[in-house]
């Protein structure tokens, strides 16, 4: 039996090629409070907010797409929105690191993976977005060894503490908010240069990655605040945990590396050096990375295999052979005309034309064959069906 797909998939985001931070923290507010209301008509849902961006993928129904899409839309024009196959190809680049600030970074696969998780807990990612997100992580792992997908040279967190080392010299001491990847990576490049660290953390202990720092509970990072010259925020907080009031006078830097911000900005209007993402993102302006034209072939193939093995997985596995074969054979015709357009011996109407009929012809011809018994009828006549609907 086929199914004809009822619901499609969405996204709906804010990134640092579209939106200033302050945008996003408003994107990401309004996204929060429709999820919990419900005031979105979603099937399912995962909010992933990052430092670099905030994006919504859910599951509609597919009478309600345009309404959803203009609700989420309106009067906005800092935000991008895909449905279907283009979500898989960007959730993807995104798991790579080739949507990030530094190109290539491998935390950000991290993070899909706890957006999956938090958001699984939740129950408002089942079987379609858990299985999307599941099959985007482990593609993206593999993909990453198989053409060494990876930023060049350096990670963020070292660029960073470069950065910090260039205007503090060393021998200073450092207060890093958050105990994640992030700030194990700031910490990892500073710690020869500080003379104490403390982390502020809910953990009770800390990773292998935070040795020799001293571990602050919440309650106690004013006493941190009054020994440090150098703050780095890196974690998400619903309020600001710095504010005119309570940051000391002997604070030289403050680096704010969260989305929602959890510095006040006003901060800066007093006299304090404040960094934020927008900062960092200028830092970063120019580390880009050209990737092969084969790794972005086999990333949208990865992603339609998932996005077809996600919406059309109810096919019987007989259909399912006569559709594997005619995306093999479109996908063999298809490579066969870029060689011709490469070589310019044709004229391009004339290719895409010849490769067109081609890949009709050779569609057809297993269906059009008689069938040899009414089972063969059946599946040929449910494949036909199946071609017509979708």
């Amino acid at each position: 039996m086929i199914y004809r797909k009822t619901s499609e998939l969405l996204l709906y985001g804010s990134s640092f090629r579209t939106a200033p931070v302050v945008e996003r923290e408003k994107i990401q507010e309004r996204l929060m409070h429709q999820i919990k209301s419900g005031s979105l008509p979603l099937n399912e849902a995962i909010l992933l907010t990052t430092c670099n961006r905030v994006e919504l993928y859910a599951v509609v129904d597919s009478y309600k797409l345009n309404d959803v899409m203009n609700e989420v839309l309106k009067n906005n024009h800092t935000v991008y929105f895909m449905s279907g196959q283009e979500v898989v190809r960007h959730i993807l680049k995104v798991s790579l690191g080739m949507d990030s600030l530094l190109p290539g970074e491998e935390g950000i696969t991290h993070q899909v993976k706890s957006a999956m998780v938090k958001y699984q807990k939740l129950k408002l990612a089942r079987s379609a977005l858990g299985s999307i997100f599941s099959s985007v992580i482990k593609a993206s792992w593999n993909i990453r060894k198989l053409y060494e997908v990876r930023a060049e040279g350096e990670d963020i967190g070292n660029i960073i503490a470069t950065r910090i080392r260039e205007d503090m010299g060393s021998g200073f001491n450092v207060t890093i908010v958050g105990s994640g990847r992030t700030a194990q990576e700031v910490y990892k490049s500073l710690k020869d240069y500080v003379s104490n660290s403390y982390i502020v953390t809910k953990r009770t202990w800390l990773p292998s990655e935070l040795a020799g720092a001293k571990i602050v509970s919440y309650d106690s990072l004013s006493l941190a605040l009054e020994d440090s010259q150098v703050v780095i925020s890196a974690t998400n907080a619903e309020n600001y945990l710095l504010t005119a009031i309570n940051v000391p006078s002997n604070i030289k830097l403050l680096v704010d590396l969260s989305v929602p911000r959890s510095i006040d900005p006003a901060i800066s209007d007093l006299g304090f050096e404040l960094w934020d993402m927008d900062f960092i993102a200028k830092l970063l302006y120019d580390f880009k990375v050209n990737y092969p034209d084969e790794l972005n072939r086999v990333i949208n193939e990865t992603a339609d295999r998932i996005y077809s093995n996600v919406y059309y997985r109810r096919l019987e596995g007989s259909i399912q052979s006569i559709y594997a074969y005619a995306y093999k054979m479109a996908l063999n015709e298809s490579l066969n005309a870029m060689k011709l357009l490469k070589k310019e011996k044709q004229d391009e109407n004339i290719i895409i034309r010849n490769m067109a009929e081609k890949i009709v012809k050779k569609v057809l011809e297993p269906l059009a064959e008689p069938p040899n018994d009414l089972t063969s009828a059946n599946i040929k006549l449910s494949a036909i069906k199946a071609l017509y609907q979708q």
